[in-house]
């Protein structure tokens, strides 16, 4: 989560918010304002919601549920902590609200943060899991107002986090979520004012700010974001017999050589829809264009609704994988063919095309319809019946129940509806919506588990890709017995291929993708990030999980040869380090160019060198993105004028900016989604690289001399 800068701080707070206060409030009447403004834009943001209640259903609005979660319930708890043990939880019913004043306060957030940019349920519930540290301070500290709040009670707060148990990635995150909630009461002006900055460093795990530590436990750790070639192998050889699987095993299958192929994450997945593609003909219709490796050709082009932006982009896919990727969508229509026509028929004429043959106004006994149906018990039939809402027939006689056949169209098609919420209105932001029954990963609900009984077409679920890919051992509720799942690795068997039981996770294929396009040459950092349809190019080393241990150890050896006469205590020959102790050499020594060595050992400050020239900044944050972040307005980065290596890849990366805009321009002018901002982005790129060569004309730096490029910029080491 990036820190927020003041610019965006600002956008948060509503212009007629502004106008509600005067200078003559009290505090208190400056909170109770607030709090009545938020309450009042309730009905703009969650309009079936209750101020008063404790418990806020917000699956119907947008973008609260993704694909896979349709079936899910979205309720924001305004409740104290449980005191139980991470990941230890108790029923809505059964846990305690917050008291007041806190609790208006903590509602009066979510609806301000939620008309500012609509977020996700589990965004909410995040920065729910911050207040109920802040609610625990609230009350030990014995306070009445929220303007009694200061930076003490979230230094607190977060040691509570702490005390807790969280893990560092985690506990990064409640501390960027204090962060903002500090930033809130401090830009509102609901106490005095102070400063609050999240003092956790987002670790290497998340992305983030630490250096990479040298050892074989991080090496194991980078290698377990991998899947095994095992697994590929194995999942290639289900794709070779993928007309001797299981019916219900194909659609994941399907989703698994997806995500192999793009990357996407698995909500990106579930989201796919008819028009996701052109067909072939379509494509085979589309003039040549510029590709990634500079050679004229066709490009396909994968319309997907981005998960963490909730917007429609563009993804492309590589030459070598269009066939694959065309025909996994055909193999995707098939296989959700039936399913994507009961939803339409549900949502649209209210019927279930299940009784189709049946006459709305006939009235059929229970045992008929569990015959049509294939249950071997007619009371299973009356359970799953009732429990959408149906009710028998009043002609119905113990052991002759009968049912309308009207009632079952009406009753299946309303919960439905129910189940899935606004999305049966359309899928996708409001700008953009598509039929739910165009989404091609369409399953019937309990197809395979209820006999024949096809009902609530969903899109794959998180469970099933779990069940599918990594199996799952549970415990029987009749027998009380451990089971388990098995899942297609134990399932399907092929000769000499044995693979263990610890499965793959749908996510290290995008790892995967990740890694090998880091290794190229051919991709540069925005591409990557825009490949993988994120919103910046931040994450794009978390995701790389290529060894650095050759390249740390050549670099090593040149830097000893230069640091031997500055560093007596390092005189021990290099060929006989191993990793342990040149890890320690580079955490006491950061890889520096040998023109820099002398004065950076003299003022023994930190720096990030590049080909480019260097960002000196504290290694307690992250590098700046391998270029880009400081060649957008970064304060840190400075060069050297007249270093003719410098001058090299600065003129390089100008003429790939330069081509990267005539691309973009393209698909600006062809309409594609958020294709804007990615050109805005290559424009930017580029004032930065004229800013960076501009001072090889500029008398009043000398050659040699190093040139703070952007003195009044931003602190990019932070903000990216």
């Amino acid at each position: 989560m990036a820190k927020l800068n003041a610019a965006e701080k600002i956008e948060v707070l509503p212009a007629e918010l502004v106008q509600l206060w005067s200078q003559s409030d009290s505090r208190q009447e400056h909170y109770d304002k607030f709090v009545l403004y938020c309450e009042r834009q309730l009905k703009h943001v969650f309009p079936t919601v209750d101020w008063t209640s404790n418990v806020w259903e917000i699956s119907a609005f947008e973008p609260t549920r993704s694909a896979r979660q349709l079936s899910h319930a979205s309720n924001i708890l305004f409740t104290r902590r449980n005191g139980l043990t991470v990941k230890k939880k108790v029923a809505a019913l059964d846990q305690i609200p917050f008291r007041p004043p806190f609790l208006e306060f903590v509602k009066a957030l979510v609806v301000l943060g939620h008309l500012g940019r609509p977020k996700t349920h589990g965004a909410h519930m995040v920065t729910m899991r911050a207040f109920r540290y802040l609610y625990d301070v609230f009350e030990d500290s014995m306070l009445e107002h929220i303007h009694q709040l200061s930076g003490v009670h979230f230094d607190q707060a977060l040691m509570k986090a702490i005390n807790h148990g969280e893990k560092e990635a985690t506990l990064y995150r409640t501390g960027e979520h204090l962060s903002y909630i500090a930033s809130q009461l401090n830009l509102l002006t609901l106490c005095s004012s102070f400063e609050w900055h999240n003092p956790v460093p987002r670790t290497y795990k998340s992305g983030g700010s630490l250096q990479q530590p040298l050892s074989g436990k991080s090496t194991v750790e980078q290698a377990e974001q991998l899947p095994k070639t095992m697994y590929l192998v194995h999942l290639a050889a289900l794709w070779r017999h993928y007309d001797e699987l299981e019916p219900a095993d194909k659609m994941t299958v399907c989703m698994g050589v997806m995500l192999l192929c793009t990357g996407l994450r698995l909500d990106e997945f579930c989201g796919l829809h008819l028009g996701c593609i052109p067909s072939r003909e379509e494509f085979d219709a589309l003039p040549p264009e510029l590709t990634f490796d500079g050679r004229m050709g066709k490009m396909l082009r994968m319309s997907v609704l981005a998960r963490k932006r909730f917007v429609w982009d563009t993804k492309i896919i590589p030459a070598s994988l269009t066939d694959t990727v065309f025909l996994v969508v055909e193999r995707m229509k098939l296989l959700s063919e039936e399913a994507r026509y009961y939803s339409q028929m549900l949502l649209e004429q209210q019927r279930w095309p299940a009784l189709n043959g049946f006459n709305d106004d006939e009235i059929v006994l229970v045992k008929d319809l569990a015959e049509h149906f294939g249950f071997d018990k007619s009371s299973n039939l009356i359970t799953q019946l009732e429990r959408y809402g149906i009710s028998r027939h009043e002609s119905s006689v113990p052991k002759r129940t009968s049912f309308l056949i009207g009632d079952i169209h009406t009753g299946i098609a309303q919960a439905y509806r129910d189940a899935i919420g606004d999305v049966a209105e359309g899928f996708g932001p409001r700008e953009h919506k598509i039929p739910i029954w165009e989404v091609l990963s369409l399953q019937f609900k309990f197809e395979h588990s209820r006999g024949s009984l096809k009902m609530c077409p969903l899109p794959l679920t998180g469970t099933q890709a779990q069940d599918a890919f990594r199996g799952r051992d549970y415990v029987s509720r009749l027998s009380k017995d451990g089971s388990r799942i098995q899942s297609l690795f134990e399932r399907y068997h092929f000769e000499g291929l044995d693979v263990d039981h610890a499965g793959v996770r749908t996510h290290q294929f995008r790892h995967l993708l990740n890694t090998i396009m880091q290794q190229s040459v051919m991709f540069s950092q925005e591409d990557i990030a825009k490949y993988f349809l994120r919103a910046g190019v931040r994450d794009n080393e978390f995701y790389d999980h290529s060894s650095p241990k050759d390249l740390v150890m050549d670099a090593a050896k040149k830097l000893h040869a230069y640091q031997q006469k500055f560093a007596p205590q390092l005189q021990a020959n290099l060929e006989e380090m191993d990793e342990a102790q040149v890890s320690q050499l580079i955490r006491r020594f950061p890889l520096l160019d040998p023109q820099e060595l002398m004065a950076e050992l003299d003022s023994r400050g930190s720096s990030h060198f590049m080909n480019i020239g260097r960002c000196r900044h504290d290694y307690t944050q992250e590098p700046c993105g391998k270029h880009y972040a400081c060649l957008n307005k970064c304060k840190h980065y400075r060069r050297q004028k007249g270093n003719p290596s410098e001058i090299k890849h600065l003129m390089e990366m100008k003429d790939r900016a330069q081509q990267q805009i005539e691309v973009a321009q393209f698909d600006v002018d062809d309409g594609f989604a958020n294709s804007h901002v990615w050109l805005a982005h290559h424009q930017r790129f580029l004032d930065g690289c004229n800013a960076a060569l501009s001072i090889e004309e500029d008398s009043r730096y000398e050659v040699g001399q190093i040139v703070a490029i952007f003195p009044n910029g931003r602190d990019s080491c932070e903000a990216h």
